[in-house]
C-alpha cells in the first residue's frame, strides 16, 4: 500500500501523483527501502512529495512501512486505548532526505491501521467504540471529525481481524 502527498495542487500535482502511482507499480517486488530510494530519484527535478509505503504479510501477520515526510502511520489493537506510532523520516521524495528507515513490527490482534496525510489533524484517533465499523464507515467518521477543511486530507484505514 502507499500513501503519496504531492507538494502543491492542481493538475501538475495529480500527474505527478499517478506516474509516481504507475512507477511504484513497477517496483514492487523490492525491499520498500529500495522502492523509496528509487521513487526519491525518479521524482527529482519535479515537485517533491511526501510518502508512506507499507507491505501487510498476513500469514506470518509482519507489517513493513517506511515513510518520508508530513505523514502519519498509527496502529490500533483491540480494547487497547493506546496507538503504536510508527515514524516518518523528516524531508521530502524527490528533494531531500536522510536514509530511509525501513521498519518491521508484528501486527497485533485485531489491528486496525491508519495511514494519513497532513490534512488529518495529529490529534487523530480512533475511539475503541469506531472500531468495530466497517473500513468506509470509519474512514468517513474519521474524516468528519479530525480533517482540515483548508488542507487537502487522506486517510487509509486497514482493518486486520485475527
Amino acid at each position: 500500500m502507499a500513501l503519496i502527498d504531492v507538494l502543491g495542487h492542481g493538475r501538475n500535482a495529480h500527474e505527478i501523483a499517478v506516474e509516481a502511482k504507475r512507477f511504484l507499480e513497477d517496483q514492487h517486488y523490492l525491499k520498500l527501502d529500495e522502492i523509496m530510494n528509487n521513487l526519491h530519484d525518479h521524482l527529482r527535478g519535479d515537485r517533491g512529495a511526501m510518502v508512506e509505503l507499507m507491505r501487510l504479510d498476513l500469514n506470518k501477520k509482519i507489517l513493513e512501512f517506511c515513510g518520508v515526510g508530513d505523514v502519519s502511520c498509527r496502529i490500533y489493537s483491540g480494547n487497547n486505548k493506546r496507538s503504536i506510532p510508527i515514524f516518518t523520516i523528516d524531508g521530502i521524495v524527490g528533494e531531500t532526505f536522510r536514509k530511509t528507515n525501513l521498519q518491521r513490527l508484528e501486527l497485533p490482534e485485531d489491528a486496525v491501521i491508519a495511514m494519513f496525510s497532513d490534512g488529518i489533524s495529529q490529534s487523530f484517533d480512533v475511539p475503541i467504540g469506531l472500531r468495530k465499523f466497517s473500513s468506509v464507515r470509519l474512514v468517513h467518521e474519521l474524516m468528519q471529525r479530525y480533517g482540515k477543511s483548508h488542507d487537502d486530507r487522506t486517510l487509509l484505514i486497514t482493518k486486520i481481524n485475527s
